[in-house]
């Protein structure tokens, strides 16, 4: 196996996937294992406990992206006794069933809600995570949604140039002040998740549960642009978006 080949992070296995932002070429494991340091990282910071009960909450335009994080969250509380509620669109729920079928620790809640055209639909999602939560007892210790850092700079950027009078839902959703609704992939873009995805097989769920919501083309291709050749960009809005946004909510406004 030449140096190409290798993995920049074991340094033994293949590797099958190249991070534009650092250069890492990485084989399944090590890719799979970087996910699970920003899941647990996330999970981290509300302090979960051990032996109790947290949701997955998979959008309809994020069922792929959802079923990989489930499965993730999964494997990692397992060990810990806890359990996981995952809400799921009716229609894609025996979808996401034949997908999970030997994770023991997870329950399907299927639910029903019209999608909102993007971006609007993120921040509808987030809501209706955090109030299908409230009606659950015990009541989960965290809310778990799967938007990538590409999904937060597609939306900031179709709200500001194509979509201005939602804004104001994209400004909701980067300030949202709920410790426990938490976004693991934020810092990920999509690419990250397709590619374990498609190792893990789940690529197929996209045949069955489509996104029916999502960018324009022009915004969807400026930002796969700066994911390619431009990534740290990608990094640099979303910090300088989130910035910008606590800031103009902790300033007041002049009567």
């Amino acid at each position: 196996m030449s140096n190409v080949d290798v993995c920049t992070s074991c340094r033994r296995r293949h590797a099958f996937y190249v991070r534009h932002a650092s250069g890492e070429k990485l084989c399944r494991k090590c890719l799979e294992k970087s996910l699970l340091k920003h899941i647990r990282r996330s999970l981290r910071g509300i302090g979960l406990r051990p032996r109790t009960v947290i949701s997955v909450y998979l959008p309809r335009s994020w069922v792929l992206e959802g079923l990989l994080l489930l499965r993730l969250v999964s494997n990692i509380e397992r060990n810990y006794g806890t359990h996981v509620l995952c809400f799921v669109p009716i229609n894609c729920a025996g979808t996401v069933q034949s997908f999970i079928s030997g994770l023991s620790n997870v329950s399907l809640i299927p639910y029903r809600k019209d999608e909102l055209s993007f971006p609007s639909c993120m921040l509808n999602s987030t809501l209706h995570a955090e109030e299908l939560a409230r009606s659950f007892e015990p009541f989960p210790q965290a809310v778990l949604l799967p938007y990538s850092l590409t999904d937060l700079n597609e939306g900031f950027l179709e709200a500001l140039l194509v979509k201005q009078e939602a804004l104001s839902t994209m400004k909701k959703l980067y300030t949202y002040g709920i410790p426990w609704v938490v976004l693991p992939f934020k810092d990920l873009p999509r690419r990250d998740l397709y590619a374990l995805a498609y190792t893990n097989e789940l690529i197929e769920a996209l045949n069955s549960c489509p996104p029916t919501s999502g960018p324009t083309p022009e915004i969807s291709e400026i930002v796969h642009e700066m994911t390619i050749y431009h990534s740290e960009l990608t990094y640099r809005m979303e910090n300088s978006i989130t910035a910008l946004m606590k800031f103009r909510v902790s300033t007041p406004t002049k009567d």
